[in-house]
């Protein structure tokens, strides 16, 4: 028996509940031709999905949702297995299922058996053979534990009860570099539910933060929507922090610190307890006397100049001295979109990007090719590797932006943040800019 028939024996099993408010129900077609939606999340029913379907797989959708863009920013390879989570009537499947090719996977979940179903005759129609049909839970994905490299869930984040739980669901399902990306709509959107039901972005990185995820808005200009991506946290990252006048450093790696000061032996100690919130992270050890703090405000060494994204106060019995903490480029870390490379038109609708992870590691897409390479930051200087990217062919500007950028980041030797945007600077004054 084939994928699709044993599915569809389970799907005629289940019946056709009414809509629970999990994570599959789509959201209102461009347009208001759809008198059956209504927003009573409890009362939606899906009987004729071909009705939806007629507006939300409309290929005019292309123009304002981007899909292209989004894939080639969730840097989907072949053979990667990725889960479109609320998949409704299937808009993106076929793109999937193109970008993760015969050896991978594209698993189709949601809640609504009669979605499923024509999703599955979307695939059997187009010949998508390397996509599985999932009928997940208003309160789990039914997704196994390390079974996928990347999960998209596209205008549905806003339906989950209790989103903390459910995104600490996402991050187990997630194999080691895998990535969750959530796409919901703007509170100015023309389509989906009353604005008071909408969330801010901000609101939507909370969720994440509270299920484990380490989560940050994307910088992918779509007309209607925003998109928050959430990646597991790096473990075990050594925490730093360093002063003047008198000259001290902390380095604590899990519970384990070592406190130097100028002209004293080095003093090892065990972290008692450690504290989070939105301001401030503190590590105390209550044996040794010494608490560390590191708040949320940017900070410069202020005999080097050195930037710095937090500031620092040392305690250590009743002596408090003052510095800088964490490391130069966490500063630089995140997405950043590319607004100009000198020598170069950008295109507007395939733009260059970066993204620069703390432990030096970039990756990107030129416009045309994914590429990756490394960097270091020790502080006001940095020094990226020479990259190395795929080998597809396209023409045009977005050829020449990705040449210059390729070329051009090697020589690069300086960089300064303003606020939101980031400008590398070669020794002969070519630059790179980006911002957020």
């Amino acid at each position: 028996m084939t994928r699709f028939a044993t599915l569809t024996l389970l799907l005629a099993a289940c019946g056709t509940p009414r809509q629970l408010g999990g994570p599959t129900e789509p959201e209102d077609p461009p347009g208001d031709e759809d008198p059956g939606h209504r927003h009573n999340h409890k009362d939606h029913r899906f009987d004729e999905p071909e009705k939806f379907a007629k507006h939300w797989n409309d290929p005019a959708r292309d123009a304002w949702q981007k899909p292209r863009a989004l894939l080639e920013a969730m840097e989907l390879e072949p053979g990667m297995t990725v889960a479109d989570l609320g998949t409704g009537t299937g808009y993106f499947v076929p793109h999937l299922s193109r970008a993760v090719g015969d050896e991978g996977e594209v698993l189709a979940a949601d809640i609504e058996p009669n979605m499923l179903r024509y999703v599955e005759r979307i695939a059997v129609d187009q010949g998508l053979d390397n996509v599985q049909i999932v009928l997940s839970q208003p309160d789990h994905p039914a997704l196994e534990p390390g079974s996928v490299d990347r999960i998209l869930t596209v205008n549905t984040w806003h339906h989950f009860s209790d989103r903390d739980a459910y995104a600490a669901l996402l991050l187990e399902a997630l194999k080691p570099g895998g990535s969750l990306w959530v796409v919901d709509l703007r509170k100015d959107s023309p389509m989906g539910p009353p604005p008071e039901h909408r969330l801010e972005p901000g609101t939507v990185i909370s969720d994440l933060q509270g299920g484990g995820f380490h989560a940050e808005r994307y910088p992918l200009d779509l007309e209607r929507q925003f998109v928050i991506v959430g990646r597991p946290p790096v473990k075990d990252r050594p925490v730093v922090a360093q002063g003047n006048e008198p000259s001290w450093s902390v380095r604590i790696t899990g519970s384990d610190g070592v406190l130097d000061r100028m002209g004293q032996p080095p003093m090892r100690f065990t972290v008692s307890k450690s504290v989070v919130t939105d301001q401030e992270r503190t590590w105390t050890s209550t044996d040794a006397g010494i608490t560390l703090r590191l708040g949320s405000t940017p900070c410069t060494d202020d005999m080097s100049g050195t930037p710095y994204p937090a500031t620092a106060t040392l305690t250590v019995g009743r002596v408090e001295l003052s510095g800088c903490g964490g490391l130069p480029i966490e500063l630089l870390e995140g997405p950043w979109i590319l607004t100009a490379i000198s020598g170069s038109k950008i295109s507007e609708q395939q733009p260059p990007t970066l993204r620069i992870t703390a432990d030096g590691e970039v990756t990107g897409h030129g416009g045309c090719n994914r590429f990756s390479t490394k960097v270091s930051a020790p502080g006001e200087g940095i020094s990226f590797q020479p990259a190395m990217s795929t080998k597809m062919a396209c023409e045009g500007v977005r050829t020449e932006q990705e040449n210059a950028l390729l070329l051009l980041l090697p020589k690069i030797s300086r960089y300064h943040l303003d606020e939101d945007e980031l400008i590398l600077r070669s020794d002969d004054g070519r630059e790179i800019r980006a911002r957020r």
